[in-house]
């Protein structure tokens, strides 16, 4: 990505994992972040003019919450998949213990995300806080695993850092191109963002490399500002 600013050498940025560069998959179309998380999907109508109501995703007991629209569990699975490169391994092994199950992975990480979390030895009751929030399979997964331990759930919060951080760096592209000054995009972006315009200045300055499914990232989880 380029700016139409005097750049200074790039200092690399850490994410949730491995370093290097990823490439992104093409196979299936990916939700991208200028879709946003405001849209609602429009419920299936029936024969009869009757709206019929969402279907729970495989595994999530009554009252377990879905991932948010417009994202399917499909999808959510296959942005998982594109970055588990970049995850780190804590948060590998948990998807792998999840048989790559991107829904209930997301789940875990937003109710969860950033606490220790004691794993059952055996299936508590339905009325189970852990059950009703997971759902029966995903919990029997991690207890296959992690039964009677504590695990740790990831955030993946150096890797939300990094995808705001690109996306900063291409609106400041987009001001530019439009015929903004330097000085002028970063004042906007800062006002907009909350942050410094000296904290702009220095994010310009990184390079971030990630999957083009990277930017759904912020859909799926709670953004947690910048590091």
């Amino acid at each position: 990505m380029s700016c139409s600013r005097r750049a200074c050498p790039a200092e690399p940025c850490r994410t949730d994992g491995d370093p290097g560069s990823l490439r992104p998959s093409r196979a299936t179309p990916l939700p991208s972040l200028a879709r946003g998380t405001g849209r609602h999907r429009e419920r299936p109508v029936t024969a009869g003019g009757r709206q019929r109501p969402f279907e729970r995703p495989s595994g999530c007991a009554s009252g377990t919450p879905a991932i948010p629209p417009p994202f399917s569990d499909t999808a959510a699975t296959e942005i998982w998949q594109a970055l588990r490169r970049s995850l780190s391994p804590n948060a590998r092994l948990i998807l792998r213990v999840l048989d790559e199950d991107g829904a209930a992975f997301t789940r875990l990480l937003r109710h969860y995300g950033g606490q220790s979390l004691r794993i059952p030895r055996r299936l508590p009751p339905e009325e189970h806080a852990l059950r009703r929030t997971l759902g029966t399979d995903c919990l029997r997964r991690l207890m296959a695993t992690f039964g009677g331990t504590v695990i740790y759930v990831p955030r993946c919060r150096l890797l939300l850092a990094a995808v705001r951080r690109i996306r900063l760096v291409r609106q400041f592209s987009r001001h530019t191109a439009a015929g903004a000054s330097g000085c002028a995009a970063v004042r906007q972006l800062a006002r907009q963002e909350g942050l410094s315009e000296r904290r702009i200045w220095q994010i310009l300055k990184t390079s971030d490399d990630l999957p083009e499914a990277a930017a759904a990232l912020p859909g799926l989880l709670p953004e947690q500002g910048d590091t």
